[in-house]
């Protein structure tokens, strides 16, 4: 039966939980007494001592005190603030206006003026006078007897008793602080509130001046010494974050950074290509939306009149915004205009001039673009043709590149002449790019305008205090839409026909959404701690909603950032965090009755040399004790979950994510009742948004598979590690039940390849074939060609990458490791370009479906390959090409550093998915018969293309000419291996058919045979070493029925039964444990 939780206060769970099926126990990891933590225990004998519990408890009174000031509950986010605060943390909340930013700082410095001195600063003296009026308020309905001063404007006795330091709290503007620092300088505050940071960094010393009233000295802010003793809490709140470098101080004396909302990031528009541009479509588009409430942008404001007479004459009243006209807006809002007619462009006052709820749907008649003229290369001044150079250099070449930057720092004569030298060369073959459009003979590069078409279309769609109303936005275009929907997907907005969409539901569902939202009175911000494994997704993730902030606790960093609902805080775990220890148990694992129990605890790295252990305090391999500790990356996590609200784990989608995510459970839930998994395959905003949204429980089944399969791996590895360094006596050796048996395919594959036997060659133009034995004589003889058979062959594509595929395939065509491969898709998953690449899966999802589409169009087959599974094929997750990648890159749009061996993987990945959902090719094939001294050969060959269908992403076919009636040939004899040596992807495909190693650990079985030294590469061929054929002997000759191939095959299938919930766990245990203790015993 499940034990419900025992609620403590400050909504912080500790004792009874429910009673997990799954067995484990925590060394010193309980976060309320740092002891022993036991997920089966039914009660928890927890002390309540850790200094977690403190903070808990000093939260409480803050809270207790906010009801007393204010009469009513504070709210999900000012609970997180005010724990942040009671703590002695100094920080910066990003949240969107009226979320209780100020009401917070109001009671804040009430609450800490009992002990210290609080300061309120306020850009305006309205907000003064308001900020007066409400302390005083909450001070009475608290019983203190504070003395709050506020100033205004000429009154010389509060400037004396600011002076005299007569008060508890004070509160002036921005620009009292500027201008009257003397009367304050010397007092200490140990609260201070920013109400608008923009605001207050208008004066260049102001930050400085606020930190030295906190306690800092001179010395400090000059030298940027972060702060040691009694220092004041500092708490800003940062929306538009204009405030830049200026804010740089705080990161190093205060550990934190300003970050900010932008406009356009937090959007709920449904995004509609039209390709056509024509007045008949537009008019059709404004009737099916409801007329009303409608924005028109104007690519060329010239059609303004004439756009506006036509839907006049339809009966649809028409406004031309030229300028700001309250008149105008008024009509509007009041219905009495239909649409208002404004520029498509970055400063256009329908752009950035409005900001009212009755817009409820945009119409772009004509992409946003910036049109640049190229082809009077005499007139073009340096800054253009740096532009077009950046623009054109994924097709002009890396030279292109370097001169465009260098146009910009130093754009001398020479570097100008051979700019203008490129662009007349490409402009004078007649080019066909898409971004470049020829009109009465005049060549113009189009750029598209993305920010103008993101904060155009976001005026549909405005933050309300029931959140983020719905709006549709249309963009009609006929020239450039593909080029213009590709480039808009880097800014995670996709696209959908208008042909696929009922417009009639959509104005029905913007209708009903808006009256919704206008009715509903919950809180408008929602916080959710987020968790993920590495630093990498947590940048990636942190910036899909504006400029995040950031905290810094001993080199790690915690980002911070608002979807407009949410109040996201993100962290990274770096990986595991436990491991089993080394000295409880068996191996780590205690043996009660029939019950395995693992026992966990911290991970430690050596900083020297890498190598990771558990037990010990110095390095066993270097013997460094500059180790790191997981525990302070536990105690973190701990630290924002006590302050936040809700917590989601998005460790990665496998088996060791869930593994992970068990993990944090199991501490975090002591805590915090409201934990729960957050599953995403990429790392997208759209994807990061359903994941939160379908948040679920955590799979046991797949922690279970995970635990068996590191038990498996410690009990098996350790007892055949221990074996082969004590035989050989060397401790950097080790065995594993996998390794060992891919150990024998090289040994036994070198061994075959040393055998030679005679091959005759046969060569001419264009023409080899290798035959074994000795067929003919050598020399030159004449060849005669006869072709048996033509044939039009319909050739499908092959499916997308699974890992196995990409590894092998990224072997053969870049010699490139497994181990490399698998970082460089690491990374290219962890910023958001790949879904995630460990899978066996070949299956497409809807998304990836629709990536292909907009990529593809008409060459569009869509395919989805396999039905199984929730995991899908390794992919790219937007309709990007490396070029456009390169390119986006250049302007800042993605924030990523590739290396050209990022982009060879990226381009090999996107091309192969491509290639899946293209149309099928069709090539001519030839088969000959080629007779030479009375022996015919035979040989077959693609000699022309039909249609190059699929073959034009993935260029895996080659055409050879067809081989003449008569040809001259030589003929070889020579000696050569019957069978070639293994590659790292041969390698990798034996062990996927043989199902042996998973996706995740197909790179490492390899990697650890060569750091053994038990095989070695050399031109992208393994060779097996006289130890790795030794310790291989030896472990066969003694533990055959721990390695034994076909044991290790059917211990993954059970694995896999025991993650799909097909077989007990701790059944599977008991038969690892008597395998092994019974081979140990007949030893």
């Amino acid at each position: 039966m499940l034990l419900k939780f025992l609620i403590l206060r400050g909504g912080f769970y500790i004792g009874r939980r429910p009673i997990p099926v799954l067995k484990a126990k925590f060394l010193g990891l309980c976060p309320g007494c740092n002891e022993d933590l036991y997920t089966y225990a039914e009660s928890c004998k927890c002390t309540l001592s850790s200094d977690l519990m403190e903070d808990l408890r000093r939260a409480e009174e803050f809270m207790e005190f906010f009801r007393k000031c204010t009469g009513f509950e504070a709210s999900e986010i000012q609970k997180v603030w005010a724990r942040r605060l009671v703590r002695g943390e100094s920080f910066a909340a990003i949240a969107p206006t009226g979320t209780g930013k100020t009401v917070l700082g109001i009671v804040s410095s009430l609450f800490f003026a009992r002990n210290s001195k609080s300061y309120l600063i306020f850009p305006t003296l309205l907000l003064v006078n308001q900020a007066e009026d409400l302390s005083k308020k909450f001070s009475e309905r608290a019983g203190l007897n504070l003395e709050i001063l506020s100033y205004a404007s000429g009154r010389r006795d509060i400037l004396d008793s600011i002076s005299k330091g007569e008060f508890d709290v004070l509160i002036t503007t921005n620009q009292f602080l500027a201008r009257n620092f003397d009367l304050i300088k010397d007092k200490k505050f140990g609260f201070i509130f920013v109400d608008d940071v923009d605001s207050m960094m208008k004066a260049s010393r102001n930050l400085e001046k606020v930190l030295l009233l906190l306690g800092f000295s001179q010395e400090e802010i000059r030298e940027k010494i972060p702060a040691e003793g009694e220092k004041g809490i500092i708490f800003m709140a940062s929306a538009t974050g204009k405030a830049g470098k200026k804010t740089s101080l705080l990161r190093y004396l205060l550990n934190f950074d300003v970050g900010a909302i932008r406009e356009g990031k937090l959007r709920n528009v449904v995004d509609i290509s039209v390709n056509k541009k024509e007045t008949g479509s537009l008019i059709d588009i404004i009737r099916k939306m409801g007329r009303k409430g409608g924005l028109i942008f104007l690519r060329r404001m010239e059609e303004a009149e004439r756009v506006a007479e036509l839907l006049e004459n339809e009966g649809i009243s028409a406004e031309i915004a030229r300028g700001s006209d309250p008149d105008m807006l008024e009509r509007f809002r009041k219905g009495e205009t239909d649409v208002l007619i404004g520029a498509a462009k970055p400063y256009g006052v329908l752009v950035r001039g409005i900001d009212i709820p009755e817009v409820r749907y945009t119409v772009f008649y004509g992409a946003p673009m910036y049109e640049i003229s190229i082809s009077n290369l005499e007139e073009i001044s340096p800054g253009v043709l740096s532009i077009a150079l950046a623009s054109l250099s994924g097709i002009l070449g890396r030279e292109a590149l370097v001169l465009s930057r260098q146009l910009k720092l130093n754009p001398d004569e020479e570097k100008i002449r051979r700019a203008k030298e490129i662009l007349s060369d490409f402009l004078s073959s007649s080019p066909k790019i898409e971004n470049v459009l020829f009109r009465d003979g005049e060549a113009f590069l189009c750029i598209p305008d993305m920010l103008t078409y993101i904060q155009g279309s976001g005026r549909s769609s405005r933050l309300r205090p029931g959140g983020l109303t719905k709006g549709a936005s249309f963009l009609m275009e006929d020239e450039l839409l593909d080029f213009f929907v590709r480039r808009a997907s880097a800014y995670d907005i996709d696209f959908v026909d208008i042909g696929s969409v009922d417009l009639s539901s959509l104005r029905k569902e913007i209708d009903e959404d808006r009256a919704r939202k206008k009715e509903e009175k919950k809180e408008i911000l929602k916080h959710i701690l987020f968790i993920v494994e590495s630093p990498n997704k947590a940048r990636t993730i942190s910036k899909f909603f504006g400029k995040p902030s950031r905290r810094y606790y001993d080199g790690a960093v915690v980002y911070e950032t608002s979807t407009g609902t949410e109040v996201l805080t993100i962290v990274a775990t770096l990986g595991h965090l436990v491991d089993l220890t080394t000295k409880e148990g068996f191996h780590g694992v205690l043996c009660e009755g029939d019950e395995f129990i693992p026992v966990y605890t911290t991970i430690k790295r050596c900083r020297k040399c890498g190598h990771q252990f558990t037990d010990l305090q110095a390095c066993p391999l270097c013997g460094s004790s500059d180790i790191t500790d997981s525990r302070s990356t536990i105690n973190l996590i701990l630290r924002l979950a006590a302050e936040s609200e809700r917590v989601l784990i998005g460790t990665d989608p496998d088996t060791e994510g869930e593994k992970i995510a068990w993990d944090l459970y199991q501490m975090i839930s002591r805590i915090k009742g409201n934990v729960k998994r957050a599953e995403f395959h990429e790392v997208t905003k759209k994807a990061i948004m359903k994941a939160i949204a379908e948040s679920k429980d955590i799979d046991e089944n797949r922690v279970k598979a995970q635990v068996i399969r590191r038990i498996e791996d410690r009990w098996i590895g350790f007892e055949l590690s221990q074996e082969v360094q004590e035989k050989f006596r060397r401790k950097n050796l080790s065995a594993g039940r996998a390794q060992t048996p891919v150990l024998g395919w090289i040994i036994d594959r070198t061994n075959e390849h040393k055998k030679k036997t005679k091959f005759t060659v046969i060569s001419g133009d264009d023409f080899v074939i290798s035959v074994e034995g000795e067929v003919l004589d050598e020399g030159r003889f004449k060849a005669f060609v006869s072709t048996v058979s033509e044939s039009l062959e319909t050739i499908a594509p092959p499916p997308p990458f699974s890992t196995g595929e990409l590894l092998k395939e990224a072997n053969r065509m870049f010699k490139m490791s497994s181990d490399l491969v698998m970082q460089i898709a690491q990374d290219l998953f962890e910023t958001g370009l790949i879904t995630y690449h460990r899978t066996d899966s070949i299956r497409v999802s809807d998304a990836g479906l629709r990536v292909a589409e907009q990529f593809l169009r008409e060459n569009f087959r869509p395919r989805v390959w396999s039905s199984e599974g929730a995991h899908e094929c390794i992919r790219p997750t937007r309709p990007l090409t490396s070029s456009d990648i390169i390119q986006l890159s250049r302007e800042g749009v993605i924030q990523v550093k590739l290396s050209r061996d990022h982009l060879r993987i990226y381009d090999l990945i996107f091309n192969r998915f491509m290639a899946s959902q293209a149309r099928e090719a069709k090539f001519v094939k030839r088969k000959y018969v080629i007779r030479i001294e009375g022996r015919e050969f035979e040989e077959e060959r693609y000699t022309s293309v039909v249609d190059p269908g699929w073959t034009d992403y993935y260029k895996v076919i080659k055409i050879r000419k067809q081989l003449p009636e008569e040809m001259e040939v030589e003929v070889r004899h020579i000696r050569k291996p019957k069978v070639p040596l293994y590659s790292q992807g041969d390698i990798v495909s034996i062990m996927k058919e043989k199902k042996i190693g998973r996706p995740s650990t197909y790179s490492t079985i390899i990697g650890k045979i060569l750091m053994r030294g038990y095989a070695v590469e050399r031109n992208g061929k393994l060779y097996s070493t006289s130890l790795g054929e030794k310790v291989h002997s030896y472990l066969v000759n003694n533990y055959k029925e721990l390695v034994d191939e076909q044991r290790t095959a059917l211990l993954e299938k059970k694995m896999d039964e025991v993650e799909s919930g097909n077989m007990d766990y701790q059944q599977l245990l008991k038969e690892l444990f008597h395998e092994i203790r019974n081979r140990k015993s007949s030893k």
